[in-house]
């Protein structure tokens, strides 16, 4: 099998992990590759004995494009390619939300011959607006539609660390948006403990500024000497901090209200740590059947962020930021953050740190699961 891919492979992202994961995986499996970065080179991830993959195969059977669902159209018209008129196309994208507007998800139906999703809830999201527009007998989109988890190395063990001080520590990983929504989980902290509690809360967030945070804390009522401890992290961190990040903390949480993966709670899960999160977003994938905490949500009407300007005419303007297609018109799940802070609060009375496992994680996400069945979606084309 022959593959061109196209994907972050060199860009210090969530898209830039995955699509390195994915590359090592199809590598290990004898896959010849011919990988094509998208995006910023802000990462040199290739040893010497892989540089080999920028060299270009001619004629390649599947060509595997791997960016935001409305960036997959572009890389295809960039390079001159066409459903039907040549190899295999595949797209492996993402959806934030529970439902995905028709046009994101056409475009991709109309140009792709399969579309990947790294979840059975992003799959579902894209293969039913799919079905509106592509086909006589209403299944084309399901039929084409395909989950790609994404993968991890299980040649090497991760670090475990077992000695901890008396304080609980509860942390997160992630951008500071209204999906990732750092704001409820806050909240939801504040709620559950005071000052005098042992515990404290990590948010690692690079690029959150100062002010940011602070109104943030502010938004919860509670004066600076009222609240639990809570510590903001704002650097950027090497993969391999990321882990020890894990690797020393106690419960890893998230209230975010979309999540198509969430590769900071699959890294806690890695480094074999608790978790609380929402059931019904992507990280069910790898969530269900472990001893996770998995609380209730609602669904809502999404929202996005925005950055406001104004004139030296006091004219005001809008700006949307990273939400490429979301809109009030898609749905995602709202957190319930009561029971999210009652979840927090057993974990601490508990030391609950651990997370156990009720399936082998390397045969559903190790390099050689993963390759196995991207080469079985890829055989069906």
């Amino acid at each position: 099998m022959r593959v061109r891919y196209y994907g972050h492979v060199q860009q210090a992202t969530g898209y830039g992990r995955a699509a390195r994961e994915l590359v090592r995986a199809l590598v290990a499996a004898g896959i010849e590759l011919d990988v094509r970065t998208i995006g910023p080179r802000e990462v040199a991830w290739i040893p010497g004995d892989l540089a080999d993959l920028f060299a270009p195969i001619h004629n390649p059977d599947v060509i595997i494009v791997h960016t935001l669902p409305g960036d997959c159209g572009r890389v295809l018209d960039l390079e001159g390619l066409q459903r039907g008129a040549g190899p295999k196309l595949v797209a492996y994208t993402t959806w934030e939300a529970l439902t995905a507007p028709l046009e994101i998800v056409a475009p991709l139906y109309a140009s792709f011959d399969a579309i990947c999703a790294p979840s059975h809830v992003t799959a579902l999201s894209l293969g039913a607006n799919g079905n509106h527009q592509s086909s006589s007998d209403g299944r084309d989109a399901e039929r084409r539609t395909f989950v790609l988890p994404h993968a991890y190395d299980d040649s090497r063990e991760r670090a475990i660390v077992s000695q901890r001080d008396d304080v609980f520590r509860f942390y997160w990983v992630g951008a500071w948006t209204a999906r990732k929504n750092p704001g409820g989980l806050i909240r939801a902290f504040s709620y559950a403990f005071s000052r005098e509690d042992a515990v404290e809360l990590v948010l690692h967030s690079p690029r959150c500024t100062a002010d940011t945070y602070v109104a943030t804390l502010a938004a919860t009522g509670l004066r600076q000497g009222e609240l639990p401890p809570i510590r903001l992290s704002g650097r950027h961190l090497s993969e391999l901090e990321v882990e020890q990040l894990h690797a020393s903390a106690d419960c890893f949480v998230s209230a975010a209200r979309g999540e198509a993966w969430n590769l900071p709670a699959f890294d806690a899960l890695l480094a074999g740590r608790h978790v609380i999160t929402q059931y019904g977003l992507g990280s069910d994938e790898f969530l269900t059947d472990t001893t996770a905490d998995l609380i209730d949500g609602w669904e809502s009407p999404a929202h996005v962020d925005v950055s406001i300007a104004s004139t030296d005419g006091g004219e005001v303007t809008a700006k949307v930021i990273g939400a490429q297609g979301l809109s009030a018109r898609s749905l995602w799940l709202e957190p319930n953050l009561y029971s999210m802070a009652e979840r927090m609060k057993s974990a601490y009375l508990e030391r609950t740190r651990s997370i156990t496992l009720g399936y082998q994680l390397a045969s559903r996400f190790g390099y050689a699961a993963v390759a196995a069945h991207t080469l079985n979606v890829m055989e069906t084309l």
